[in-house]
């Protein structure tokens, strides 16, 4: 596991990936989950709050842990150089 895998993991988010794309998700509240999504081939980054009830994305406020995570991941993934 790579340090930002165990970094996300330590802020409760929960890893998918394919070919494409690594997802982090993480449950907020009554079905509403936080994003963040690496596009790997496009080198993008998608990051949304998603409302499952409501099926709406909403604003989505990072804190310096996720910002720290995701600078890391980045890094990782060669994104920074």
């Amino acid at each position: 596991m790579s340090e930002a895998d165990k970094m996300f993991k330590e802020l409760d988010y929960k890893k998918e990936e394919d070919n494409n794309y690594i997802l982090f998700r993480k449950e907020l509240l009554n079905k509403e989950f936080k994003i963040i999504v690496f596009n790997l081939n496009k080198a993008l980054i998608d990051i949304r709050t998603e409302d499952d009830y409501y099926y709406q994305t909403i604003t989505t406020i990072l804190n310096m842990q996720e910002l720290k995570a995701i600078n890391e991941k980045c890094r990782e993934l060669g994104w920074l150089e």
